[in-house]
This record gives C-alpha cells, structure tokens and sequence, in this order.
C-alpha cells in the first residue's frame, strides 16, 4: 500500500527494517538517496509550480517566483492554493529566504506572520482553490494569469483546454510517495517482492510517461526517453533550486499553523 513515512494506516506500525539485506549495495545505490529508508522506499517525485497564460504573457513571460508577486510587470489575478502548507514556503522564498531556511523561519510565529506579509502584497489579486482540478480550471477559464499548481497536471495533455499554460519552474516545491509495508503484514515476503517490482527502473520510467511524475531512482530516470526525460519536474534544468516539503515539519506544526493561516484568509 502506498502511504506517506510519516503516515500509519487506521493506526497500524510501519515495520522497520523491512529492507535490510534486501537491495544488493548496488541497488541501494541507484536509488535516490532520501527516499530509501527503514519504513518505506521511494516510488515518484511530484511537485508544484507556476502555471501561466501562455497567451497573455507571450512577449515577455514571467522567469522567477518573485514574478509571481509582481501585479505590476505581470497584471492579472493570481490562483493560490487555499492551505497553508506548500503557499507559506513560496511566500519566504520569494521575500528573500533561502531554500535551506525556510522551515527554520517558519517554526516562529515571526515568520508565519512574514510569509503572510509578503502574501499581502497581491491580496486583492488572490483567487483561492482546493483540488489540481480547481486550479487548471481557474486558468483555462481565463479567471487567473497565474496560478500555483501541480505540474502533472500542465506537462500532461489537457483534454478541452480553451488557453495555453506554460509552467515557470523557479524553486518549485517537491513531494514524493512511498511504498511501505505494514507491521503486522502476513504476506511480508510477497509485499517486498511486489515494492521491488514497483519500483525496478522500468515500471518507474513508465509512470512517469504516463504521469508526467519523476521517477525517485537514478536508473529509473535514465530509463525514461530522453525527449520526455528533459521535460520532467526532475530534470536538471528545472529541479536545481526546488525545495522538498517537509512533511515532519508540517506534521508537527502544520494544525496551529493552519488556523492562522486560515484566519488570515477569512479576513
């Protein structure tokens, strides 16, 4: 089944150590390095970018976040997502901090109240959805120029789109999902067995034709074709000042920060 690490399905343990001995060294080395870990193993790498009206912005597209925040340059509405997890960070990253600080800045209130500020700015400009759906259709209806959104969605073929999008890649935010086992499994050898499969290089190269995801595992990656390989979230070009969501952090703080959040945009 698959589950975030930090996740225990209807309450039960996620066995440790499940792994030990189960990769040859060689193959641990060919998965990414975070996601190989006592509860879980790494499947797909998923993130969240900018999206934009291709149309509107043709003579001179936005290029990093902080256009994102610029109604000035780039007029038009902008789509948020209606959570606090994954819009505070963008709000930090474009006021300035640096990638490696923003979950060191967010755990004082001070900074909850600086990414608020700084999302402040284009208030007035602020159209809020809640599902991947809700945001391409706030774009395709020509509700919004940008948006925050979950890049599958964009890079996929749009079935029905009225307006071209295009993605600004500038510190996109990066998740990833799991496959883990649980504790009290008894069918544990045919669970390891199905995860290895899952996750050999070539099913995870297909997923990712077929998701637009990036596969979290080197030789997965270079098994995909190289015209789709530059095209995914993973690429070098796009992946090389991307953030990871810390999902420990928002695990921890994410509740208290979620009713300031949500205070704030009731006001």
């Amino acid at each position: 089944m698959m589950v975030s690490p930090l996740t225990h399905a209807q309450g039960d343990q996620i066995t440790v150590a499940t792994w030990s001995g189960f990769y040859s060294a060689a193959q641990e080395a060919a998965i990414f390095k975070p996601f190989t870990r006592e509860s879980g193993i790494g499947s797909m790498i998923w993130s969240q970018a900018i999206a934009f009206d291709s149309t509107t912005f043709s003579k001179s597209p936005p290029r990093t976040l902080c256009d994102f925040f610029d109604t000035q340059n780039f007029p038009g509405k902008r789509g948020l997502y209606a959570g606090a997890e994954g819009t505070l960070e963008i709000a930090l990253m474009a006021d300035g901090i640096p990638n490696e600080d923003i979950y060191d800045v967010l755990r004082r209130p001070s900074g909850v109240e600086r990414a608020l500020a700084k999302l402040d700015t284009i208030r007035p400009s602020l159209v809020f959805w809640r599902s991947g759906e809700g945001a391409e259709k706030l774009l395709n209806e020509g509700l919004v120029s940008m948006t925050t959104a979950y890049a599958g969605r964009f890079l996929r073929p749009r079935q029905g789109a009225r307006r071209p999008a295009s993605l600004l890649w500038d510190r996109q935010l990066w998740r990833a999902t799991f496959w883990a086992i649980p504790a009290s499994s008894s069918k544990l050898a045919n669970a390891q067995r199905f995860i290895s499969y899952a996750t050999d290089a070539g099913r995870l190269a297909e997923l990712s034709i077929r998701l637009w995801f990036g596969p979290a595992r080197l030789s997965g990656l270079d098994a995909v074709p190289q015209n789709v390989r530059a095209e995914l979230p993973t690429s070098r070009a796009k992946f090389r000042n991307a953030l990871a969501v810390d999902t420990a952090f928002w695990a921890e703080f994410g509740p208290d920060i979620e009713i300031t959040f949500q205070r704030w945009r009731n006001q």
